[in-house]
């Protein structure tokens, strides 16, 4: 999926959904504790697999999905682009460990 769709879907559902309309005022750190929020689900579940209990692999997907959604929200609302901090990070990374893969 190209995440510029991810960014412009955000965009509308978020100004236009009724459920959204509580998020208009939301600061910075309103956005940043969502994302800290949905990872902490994500970590409990991560963690109950690793106790060996039965946790459907898709619950760990979509939590994944919520930190994805929220962290595009926030990019927004910082006027970047998360695919362009993703592609910058990358390639930074790939820099400093020696690699030619590149994003």
């Amino acid at each position: 999926m190209d995440l510029t769709k991810l960014t412009a879907a955000n965009k509308i559902r978020n100004a236009n959904a009724t459920a959204y309309n509580q998020c208009q005022d939301w600061t910075l750190a309103d956005w940043s504790n969502a994302i800290a929020g949905e990872t902490g689900e994500m970590c409990n579940l991560i963690k109950k697999i690793r106790r060996g209990e039965n946790i459907d692999v898709q619950d760990v997907g979509r939590e994944l999905a919520d930190i994805v959604i929220y962290a595009d929200l926030l990019a927004d609302k910082l006027g970047m682009s998360l695919s362009d901090c993703i592609q910058q990070k990358f390639n930074e990374v790939s820099d400093r460990i020696g690699s030619d893969i590149k994003l």
